[in-house]
């Protein structure tokens, strides 16, 4: 089977978990290219710190070899989560982020336990569960809980497709850059209200 897999990245997936999906792998560069772009792009008209366009081409190709291959590999998964708990510790919002990570995993761990229960059929894995915790570091408690309500609508439309399983990592990482975009133009827009002192 053809992948659209990079070299570094074939050393992290095994070739079993490798299986068809939604997007030709012939098209994921140019997708992986498209959604960088478009996440630089929302990046820059809004007010949000420069790091997170660091973030942009790691969610666009995991957001394309989840739509090509229905998976999402530690080596994009994992640097997610170690640079959320760098940033957690570092911006003293340990607390929220270390429930935020404890509830994702716990909610993760239970879509995996459903999806094996129901043979799959939700198409949760590992990566997605790595996905989740990286997330809910990052987002923190109670957005973490926001987060996936919204990555879970965003990704309703794949049912469409008629796949035997269905990729949540991109409705999620969708659902948390919306949030992160707005986060920083709520606090913008609080910002530039008029002050009564």
């Amino acid at each position: 089977m053809t992948t659209a897999l990079w070299p570094w990245e074939k050393r992290f997936v095994p070739a079993r978990d490798i299986l068809p999906g939604v997007i030709a792998p012939r098209h994921t560069l140019l997708l992986t290219l498209l959604l960088t772009s478009l996440l630089c792009a929302w990046w820059f008209v809004s007010n949000v710190p420069w790091g997170y366009v660091l973030l942009a081409l790691p969610c666009a190709r995991l957001i394309a070899l989840d739509l090509t291959h229905h998976i999402l590999p530690d080596i994009y998964t994992l640097p997610l989560l170690i640079t959320g708990a760098a940033i957690a510790g570092i911006t003293a919002t340990g607390g929220t982020s270390m429930l935020g990570f404890a509830v994702a995993l716990g909610m993760g761990l239970l879509m995996l336990l459903a999806a094996w229960i129901f043979n799959q059929q939700a198409g949760v894995g590992g990566g997605d569960l790595k996905l989740l915790a990286a997330i809910g570091m990052w987002a923190g408690f109670p957005i973490i809980l926001l987060v996936m309500a919204l990555g879970c609508i965003c990704s309703l439309p794949l049912l469409v497709v008629k796949q035997r399983y269905i990729p949540l990592g991109p409705g999620l990482i969708l659902a948390w850059w919306a949030w992160i975009m707005h986060k920083f133009f709520l606090l913008d827009l609080i910002m530039s209200l008029p002050h009564p002192i």
